[in-house]
């Protein structure tokens, strides 16, 4: 985030106003993945107890939360549409609930806030991603939070009605 605010504050004749923020916001994205982030205790505890632990919090999910407080707290910024944008471009699946629960709220808040056409547009492609992830963790119940993280969602929706 401050990478991205330093960005949108730039003076013009700064040389960092002539990088491309949206760039910047979609590699961000494509680091923080969960596909390309190995979390070398968790395969340890996996490989030696073999057993389902509590999934840790995805790292889009945080990413997420603090994009929205940071819609939230300066809805007139510069960069607010490539904030909102960067939101639709999170990848989800794997955050908890509460995690949900509390962008679904959020959501409101950024919706009540900001006033520029296409950001609300990215709001709302965002918030049916949302109500898509809530409607299928409350189908699943509780084994979708402890699924594999490389699960697919079909692999996981046979799962539970296997079960």
């Amino acid at each position: 985030m401050p990478t991205l605010r330093t960005l949108f504050i730039a003076p013009t004749s700064s040389p960092l106003a002539q990088i491309d923020v949206s760039n910047v916001a979609e590699l961000l994205v494509h680091l923080t993945s969960d596909k390309h982030i190995v979390n070398s205790s968790q395969t340890t505890t996996q490989n030696e107890n073999n057993a389902d632990d509590v999934q840790p919090d995805s790292i889009h999910g945080s990413l997420a939360l603090k994009i929205a407080n940071e819609i939230i707290s300066e809805p007139l910024s510069p960069g607010i549409r490539v904030l909102c944008k960067t939101l639709t471009q999170l990848h989800l699946l794997n955050a908890k609930k509460s995690v949900l629960k509390d962008l679904m709220f959020l959501h409101e808040a950024m919706i009540k806030e900001v006033k520029d056409y296409h950001s609300i547009k990215y709001l709302e492609k965002f918030h049916q991603s949302l109500v898509v992830l809530t409607t299928e963790t409350e189908t699943l119940g509780p084994e979708s939070e402890q699924t594999n993280s490389a699960s697919s969602d079909k692999d996981s929706t046979e799962e539970t009605e296997n079960t």
